[in-house]
């Protein structure tokens, strides 16, 4: 019965869930994938309003994404945040079923495609060196980019729960729930690959 149980409190249940349940468990629980989820449908259902505050919820997390990839020019987040809206929006109808585990997951994928896309149309902006105010803000660049590579030396699903952790920053219990896992299973995944980009890091910093 424990395992049924866990099976339906988490990756497949916001399906099963109509908009009046969504709500609830987004405001009894603080549930903010069931808030996405809510906003989503109403948003395929011809609700405009419902789809800009969805965007707006996530847009932090776009930057986040854009930093993490060494996008910082403001105009070419912007680029990459009107490339996003036009995709969801191109493809509202049919978007895939696994946005029912996680949007956030989903919309950082998104992202990083569509900073992947404008990459190989054109470079994106280069800063110049008024635009950088200091060695610190060049040193956090290139720490960000030695972060990058020290992350695609973890296993995928190390690489999907860093992503979850760090840059959506969901808590434990919310991604148990978008990987169909355990609290304590994603506590020992965490430990994990934390030990791997430590002993990775240490090992460009201390050359």
């Amino acid at each position: 019965m424990k395992g049924q149980q866990k099976s339906a409190s988490q990756g497949t249940r916001y399906r099963d869930l109509d908009d009046e349940a969504l709500e609830k468990l987004w405001k009894r629980s603080g549930d903010m994938n069931a808030r996405d989820i809510l906003l989503l449908r109403q948003w395929r259902g011809g609700l405009a309003e419902s789809g800009v505050e969805l965007l707006d919820l996530k847009k932090s997390l776009l930057y986040r994404t854009c930093l993490l990839y060494g996008v910082r020019i403001e105009s070419d987040i912007e680029d990459v945040f009107g490339d996003v809206v036009v995709d969801l929006m191109e493809n509202l109808d049919t978007l895939p079923e696994r946005i029912e585990k996680s949007f956030a997951g989903f919309f950082y994928w998104r992202t990083r495609k569509a900073i992947q896309k404008r990459r190989k149309a054109i470079p994106l902006s280069v800063a110049s060196p008024d635009s950088i105010a200091d060695d610190d803000e060049t040193r956090r660049i290139e720490d960000w980019e030695v972060i990058e590579k020290c992350r695609r030396t973890l296993t995928e699903t190390q690489q999907r729960i860093f992503e979850l952790r760090y840059i959506e920053e969901l808590s434990l219990d919310e991604i148990a729930r978008a990987q169909d896992s355990t609290v304590n299973a994603v506590g020992q995944n965490i430990f994990r690959l934390s030990k791997r980009m430590r002993e990775c890091l240490a090992g460009f910093f201390d050359r």
